[in-house]
């Protein structure tokens, strides 16, 4: 958790400050983070046992996913654009399943690199979705805010308060002391958020946002944890050093932005 504290405190900047910016350069810096957090998740998956399978199958999960993330911008211009794009990706998918090693194995990679799509970018392209909405800015830093107060809260009241296991199955040093903590900072967070960026929701429901989104934001840790359990590795990757990879930065911010998106469309 002190390294999740400690990389938000840096790569929180660079984030708001491609929200801001929007256009090209938001989108690039999504399609990179969800292009290499894709590459992150098929290493996982490919160490499940006997799903281990040809890198290539890794580079063409990475390619789909920049043209998905593509299709998801085309479809702002374009009406259906995303469903076309998606509809050829997966097509291209299953024709690729005809040829090459035993039919068992191609069809465990191609199923690899469709979860790992689904994962990532199923969840990432709500960072596109969101910013595009009317106060899609605020919004998206609400979710960001959301996320790390989380993480920040649960570090800190967990340290000094935590005793409790919670869900010591998937990750032993959690705790429901510091869980409580992080969904408090949540709350709070959003609150202030809601308040500053003069958010169209009423005042009694931001509370009910942050709390629900800082729940998202654990969820998606907790997921990302059983993943690594399941695969045998202690990060997903070593991009980032000291602090693992980016599928280990991002595994919260998915799930707290994919919530935020719906929560925005109940706030037109």
């Amino acid at each position: 958790m002190k390294a999740r504290v400690l990389s938000a405190l840096v790569l929180a900047p660079v984030m708001i400050a491609l929200a801001i910016l929007g256009g090209l350069p938001y989108l690039v810096g999504i399609v990179v983070m969800c292009g290499v957090g894709v590459w992150e998740a098929t290493g996982l998956f490919a160490d499940f046992g006997e799903a281990s399978t040809d890198p290539l199958w890794r580079y063409l999960a990475v390619a789909a996913s920049v043209i998905v993330l593509a299709g998801v911008q085309l479809g702002f211009d374009h009406r259906n654009g995303t469903q076309v794009i998606m509809a050829l990706v997966l097509v291209a998918s299953l024709g690729m399943l005809l040829s090459g090693g035993p039919p068992a194995r191609r069809f465990l990679a191609w199923a690899m690199a469709a979860a790992s799509i689904l994962y990532v970018v199923g969840l990432g392209s709500h960072f596109l979705l969101l910013r595009a909405t009317r106060q899609g800015l605020s919004w998206t830093i609400l979710a960001c805010v959301v996320t790390w107060s989380t993480d920040t809260g649960a570090f800190f009241v967990g340290r000094r308060f935590g005793h409790t296991n919670f869900f010591a199955a998937i990750s032993a040093k959690k705790t429901a002391e510091g869980a409580a903590g992080g969904l408090a900072a949540g709350i709070v967070a959003a609150s202030i958020v809601a308040a500053v960026a003069g958010l169209h929701v009423p005042w009694t429901v931001a509370p009910l946002i942050g709390l629900s989104v800082s729940i998202a934001a654990q969820g998606g840790d907790l997921v990302e944890s059983l993943l690594k359990r399941e695969a045998g590795v202690k990060d997903s990757g070593t991009i980032i050093p000291g602090h693992g990879g980016v599928l280990d930065r991002i595994d919260s911010l998915l799930f707290a932005v994919t919530l935020t998106f719906y929560w925005r469309l109940l706030f037109p």
